[in-house]
């Protein structure tokens, strides 16, 4: 089923894209304080008990950071973090996709 939004305040926002593919953006917090590399922190699962848990390095584009990930499982939660590990978790609610 095809999703996408925009979390506008956050600076997070999701596609669905074909082949079971996820595309994830990010110009959020880490970004504007001038983070020169961004990482996706992401796994499945229950909120509180995450599987499969990844953090891969996005792609830098335009002010923004981007990175495409097979939705191999849902629902799906993610942060993000910089190479120092300050976090951007939404306020400790992470953001998750259904």
């Amino acid at each position: 089923m095809p999703f996408g939004f925009y979390d506008v305040h956050r600076g997070v926002r999701v596609k669905d894209v074909k082949g079971g593919k996820t595309t994830i953006s990010y110009s959020g917090l880490l970004a504007k304080a001038g983070a020169e590399q961004v990482f996706l922190h992401y796994g499945y699962g229950d909120e509180k008990h995450w599987h499969h848990i990844d953090s891969i390095e996005m792609e830098r584009t335009k002010g923004t950071f981007q990175k495409t990930i097979n939705m191999d499982f849902e629902p799906l939660h993610f942060c993000f973090r910089d190479p120092l590990y300050n976090w951007d978790n939404n306020n400790g609610a992470n953001w998750n996709i259904r």
